[in-house]
């Protein structure tokens, strides 16, 4: 039996972590879609826990309400992280676009950086 996305839109893993806040703690933001986003962070977090998730882009700051789905914890080079699935509650139309842009500005690098490395790979 094929095992089911639950997820209703596709994350875009970002081309470089972005480091911003949840509430008032440091976090940083490895992927983000229009219903949610994965971070990392130096302390659990308890899942249904409601935060706010502060982005900026391009001088543009946005809020989004965000409720805590998974926390995980994870070992690498014996630093101890966590990593945190948040899906978002909350987004007002103007945070909407915000988003949008990031994703698209995401997506449009990547395609450019792929389309690049096939035209060298031609040459």
């Amino acid at each position: 039996m094929l095992k089911s996305e639950r997820r209703h839109v596709a994350r875009i893993q970002l081309d470089a972590p972005i480091t911003t806040k949840v509430s008032t703690s440091r976090v940083t933001l490895l992927d983000l879609s229009l219903d949610g986003a994965r971070i990392e962070h130096n302390f659990p977090l308890s899942r249904g826990k409601q935060l706010t998730l502060h982005l900026e882009h391009l001088g543009q700051h946005i809020d989004v309400q965000c409720e805590v789905r998974r926390c995980a914890l994870v070992q690498r080079d014996g630093v101890i992280d966590y990593t945190s699935g948040l899906h978002f509650v909350s987004v007002n139309p103007d945070s909407m676009i915000v988003l949008r842009e990031i994703i698209a500005d995401t997506v449009k690098r990547d395609f450019d950086a792929r389309r690049e490395l096939l035209l060298k790979i031609k040459k």
